[in-house]
C-alpha cells in the first residue's frame, strides 16, 4: 500500500488545526463551569470523553485521507472534504456553544443543528 503524503499531511494537519480551534474556543470552561455541574452516577468520566474525542479526530483524519487519495472525481472530493470540515467545525463551535457559553440550552440547541449537518455528512 503507496502512502501519500500529501494527504497525510492535509489530513493531520486539518485535525490538529480544528482541535487548536475547538480549545480556543472552548478555554477553560471544561476545568471551571463544566467540572462544576452537578452529574448523575452513570455520567461518563473525563478520561471517556477524551478517549472518544482523540478517536473522532482520527476517524476525521483517516476519512480526510482516504477522500483526497480514493475519490476519482475532484467534485465529488471537494462535496466530501466540505461537508466533513464543516461539521469539524460546527463541533468546535458546539463545544464553545454548550461549555463557553455556560448553557446547556444553548448546547442542546447547538446539538440540533450539529445533528442536522451530520445527516448532510452522511448523505454526501
Amino acid at each position: 500500500m503507496r502512502v501519500h503524503k500529501q494527504a497525510l499531511v492535509v489530513s493531520v494537519v486539518t485535525c490538529l488545526a480544528v482541535v487548536m480551534l475547538e480549545a480556543l474556543l472552548t478555554g477553560d470552561a471544561m476545568s471551571t463551569w463544566y467540572a462544576q455541574l452537578e452529574k448523575p452516577s452513570w455520567h461518563v468520566p473525563m478520561w471517556g470523553f477524551v478517549i472518544v474525542g482523540v478517536g473522532v479526530y482520527i476517524l476525521d483524519g483517516f476519512i480526510i485521507y482516504r477522500v483526497l487519495t480514493v475519490v476519482p472525481s475532484l467534485r465529488a472530493r471537494a462535496i466530501a472534504l466540505a461537508a466533513l470540515l464543516d461539521v469539524m467545525v460546527l463541533n468546535a463551535f458546539w463545544h464553545h456553544a454548550l461549555l463557553a457559553c455556560e448553557s446547556a440550552r444553548v448546547g442542546f440547541l447547538g446539538l440540533i443543528v450539529f445533528l442536522g449537518r451530520l445527516l448532510v455528512l452522511q448523505i454526501a
